[in-house]
Parts: C-alpha cells; structure tokens; sequence
C-alpha cells in the first residue's frame, strides 16, 4: 500500500494535527508493514497558485502550465492508494497552501461532463476509483458541530464514499510537546483507528464519532479558555520573596506526590505563586525527581498563582485546579498545557 501523507499546517512538524495524523499513520504501518509513506509538508512546497486558466485541458491536456513543484507532487498523487490529508480548520476551512494544493488538481479532471451520483462532475483522468482518502483535520473549538460541516463536506464532494474523517476538537489539547493524560488516550485510539482502516480502507462511522468527541468537557473546556485570556491581560506580580515555611512544606508536599517519569529532554519548570505572602518559588519536574528550586528573576514558562491555603486544598486533592480557575481564586500565565500535566506528574492532584 501507498501512502501520500500531506500535511497542510503552516506550523509543520509542530502542527497540533500532525500529532493525530501521525499516529493514524503509525496504526496503518501496524496493520500493512510493507506499507510505504511520503510524507509532504506543503508549506515547503513552491506551489503557486491555480491561474483558472485551462491549460492544463486545452493546450496542453494533463499538464499544468506552470512549472513548481506541483509537477512531481501530480505525479506522487496519482500514484498513491491512499492519501492522508493532515490541516487544522483555518475559518472553517483549510488553510491557504492545501487549497492551493488542491485546485492544482485540475490536470487530473477531464474538460467533460458526467452524471454522477446525481451530481455533475468532471471525470478524472487516472484510475481514482481505487484510491482513497482519510481527512484528518483539529481546531480549537470544543465541539465538531457548526464547525466542520464546510470542510467535511467539501470532501464528500470530492471524493464520495472513498473518504474516511478524523475530526478532533480542542485541537489545543494535543498541541503540547507531551499532550497530557486525555490527549494520549485519544491519540492511542487514532492510532488504533488507523490499524482498522488499513484493510477496509474505511473508519466505521461509530468510530469516527467516537474520535470526534472532546477529550475535556466542553462547557469546562471554553470557560477555562476564556479565564485564561482574561487574566493574561494582566501582569503577574515580581515578588521574589522565598517560601515561607508553610509555603515550602506544600511544594515539598508536591515534590513528594511526584509519579511520573519524564524523558530526560522533557523538563518542566512550573512557577508557584503565593498571592498571600507574597512569594513564589518553582517545580523542577525532570527525569525521575521533581524539586522545589529558587524563582528565577525572569519570567518561566508558566506560572500558578494562588493563596496557600488554596495551594493546600489543591495538593491534598480537596480541589481541583480549574474549580479554583473557574472560580477566580487561582490564577495562570503563559502555557496552559502544561497546567494540564499537572493531574499526570502529581498523584491525588486534579486538574
């Protein structure tokens, strides 16, 4: 089997779709090892766009006019049994480069006309009945509802039957270096979506629901968002006080509950804030230790804010911390995702 792997983020190999795309892949190399993959970042590509100029149909049939990359890009498309079409959702679409990509299509299309499935359509040019398709596509919304219908259908119109989807909401939650405990659930289940469809060459749709529901709980997951917006408005306090003993046996309480092996280049530094005393000091998370270390004078990667007796409730389980977001007692800067980690460093400790 052949497998054409287009990824269409503008973020590349740090696209949040990609981490899905990939595993999806990994499921199908599982089920069919002699399986081949090119993998095409398309924002590498020199692809210009599509002039409308018919060209490719009437002076010289089959060929672009232009010259770029698309050339050799035609040529690995036709061949392929599969393709793997990997973008976020950009305004209910996709972004720019893919469109791109897919209007320089044309040269496979015929100038004639055919009925087909009760639509009319240019018929293509090679054998894409045997060819197939899998849509894998993430956005930051929390549902799939009201969101994806204009991408999705647009490949129902494209390729019929032959497409399969894979559509995941809170596409934030998988943007993370190492995604956190839900997020790795769900990347197990595309992975294993993708060893069912090797075969077949088609998800079942309970599947494809299944994978298009969020992994946090929706109405949580867009108040989270927007405290979050809200309070990076403001800037967060510059104490550089140290612990106070009471302060210090919660980050040790903390250090203690830590459960979770890191790979060695997989540190996580978190900065505890005591809004109360004020002083803060921070969570070294690293291969097999986690240690209370001294705040640095600049700012860290991300940084908690609460007071100690919250730190408390939190470290011995009676609270979360998005209860405590939520509720405007506790507050976060810079990156969420890593807040998210938390309920997998910490035993007993819930995000």
């Amino acid at each position: 089997m052949s497998i054409l792997y287009l990824n269409g983020s503008p973020r590349k190999h740090a696209s949040a779709t990609k981490k899905l795309a990939d595993a999806f892949v990994a499921g199908m190399r599982e089920a069919a090892p002699s399986s081949t993959v090119d993998e095409i970042v398309l924002y590498d590509k020199s692809i210009t766009a599509c002039r409308g100029c018919f060209g490719c149909w009437h002076r010289t049939p089959g060929v672009c006019v232009i010259r770029d990359d698309m050339d050799d890009l035609l040529v690995s498309f036709r061949r392929a049994d599969v393709i793997v079409w990997s973008m976020p959702l950009y305004y209910f679409g996709m972004p720019s480069k893919a469109k791109a990509f897919l209007d320089r299509l044309m040269p496979n299309n015929s100038p004639l006309f055919e009925e087909r499935n009760g639509s009319i359509r240019h018929p293509q040019t090679y054998d894409a009945a045997s060819q197939s398709h899998v849509l894998i596509s993430t956005c930051e919304f929390q549902t799939t509802e009201r969101n994806f219908e204009a991408l999705a259908l647009q490949f129902d119109l494209l390729c019929g039957e032959r497409v399969s989807k894979v559509l995941c909401p809170v596409g934030g939650a998988f943007a993370a270096e190492r995604p956190g405990r839900a997020a790795r659930t769900r990347l197990d289940e595309v992975r294993a979506s993708g060893a069912m469809y090797a075969a077949p060459k088609s998800i079942p749709r309970d599947t494809e629901r299944l994978l298009s529901t969020p992994v946090f709980d929706p109405d949580r997951y867009m108040a989270v968002v927007n405290r979050v917006a809200a309070i990076a408005k403001t800037p967060p306090g510059k104490e550089r006080t140290p612990p106070s003993n009471r302060a210090n046996a919660i980050l040790e309480a903390f250090a203690a509950r830590y459960c979770e092996n890191l790979e060695p280049d997989d540190a996580l530094a978190v900065e505890c804030a005591f809004s109360d005393e004020p002083s803060r000091a921070v969570l070294l998370c690293e291969a097999r230790t986690c240690t209370v270390r001294p705040a640095p004078d600049g700012r860290t990667q991300t940084r908690i804010e609460a007071d100690v007796a919250l730190w408390e409730r939190i470290v011995s389980g009676e609270t979360s911390i998005t209860d405590a977001l939520l509720d405007g007692t506790l507050r976060v800067w810079g990156d969420f995702e890593a807040v998210l980690r938390f309920e997998d460093l910490f035993e007993g400790v819930e995000v």
